[in-house]
């Protein structure tokens, strides 16, 4: 699928338009042809695929899309923005995946290509931090397992206390962190059903940091992940341009796709 924009214009620039600009005749028909190239390969190779052009906002079209056909998943593109950039220019799939019912595979110009035999996800790490979303995320990356893949299911504990800080206060750091992993381990056992657990493992790690996607990009890589499930939570457009969110951070960096969903109480 491909869409469109509608271009709205200025009425200080254009006063003497008063619609919606729409792309020209020959502007479609030049998409059109590129959607065929693009799906040609999977075609030739025998994959049913459908093109579609359509004329809109592009979140909005894609959206309805997804619910008329009530898409079991979402494959999108991203350009993995960062910073001042990604707060100006926004995020077409940042908005999609907030707002998606349908699970998104998210996946960023730097993602190895997936190989061409054997199972596409072999190594799946699934961070929880037991909201709702998360936990709609485990389940999700359990069923994925199901096909004999491996999972690494991360509990990143947010506490983070600078040792100085520690031994000014007279707080056991070092007990605290110990505590804190046995805690969480406890709630991720309770979690994951025992007929997984033969290909499950669990994990916590107290932040060495104070940002939390940070140790979940690190365990990617140290556990060369090919495809990270997290939960995703519907937070205001507001919110995550002031203060960013985990999940956002992941999608523009993670090593490998990332598969979110969305809980239904999210």
């Amino acid at each position: 699928m491909h869409v469109l924009p509608t271009v709205l214009a200025d009425p200080d620039v254009y006063p003497y338009l008063t619609e919606p600009v729409m792309a020209s005749a020959e502007a479609r028909d030049r998409a059109y042809r590129q959607l065929g190239d693009f799906v040609h390969r999977a075609l030739s190779s025998g994959v049913g695929a459908e093109v579609v052009l359509e004329d809109g906002d592009v979140v909005d079209e894609v959206l309805k899309k997804a619910k008329n056909l009530e898409a079991d998943l979402v494959v999108m593109g991203t350009h993995g923005r960062r910073g001042f950039r990604r707060l100006i220019l926004g995020s077409v799939t940042e908005r999609i995946l907030r707002q998606c019912a349908s699970p998104v595979l998210s996946i960023s110009p730097t993602a190895p290509k997936p190989a061409g035999e054997g199972a596409l996800f072999r190594r799946i790490l699934c961070p929880v931090d037991f909201s709702p979303p998360s936990l709609a995320g485990l389940e999700l990356a359990l069923s994925l397992s199901r096909d004999g893949a491996e999972l690494v299911v991360l509990h990143v504990v947010e506490f983070y206390l600078s040792p100085a800080l520690g031994e000014a206060a007279a707080i056991d750091v070092a007990g605290l962190e110990v505590r804190h992993r046995r805690e969480g381990r406890e709630k991720l056992e309770a979690l994951v059903p025992e007929n997984f657990r033969d290909r499950t493992r669990l994990e916590t790690v107290v932040m060495e940091s104070r940002s939390p996607y940070g140790e979940i990009l690190k365990a990617a890589e140290r556990e060369r992940s090919d495809l990270i499930v997290m939960g995703v939570a519907g937070r205001s457009s507001a919110d995550l341009a002031f203060f960013g969110s985990t999940t956002n951070h992941v999608v523009r960096a993670a090593c490998c796709p990332v598969l979110t969903v969305r809980s239904k109480r999210a």
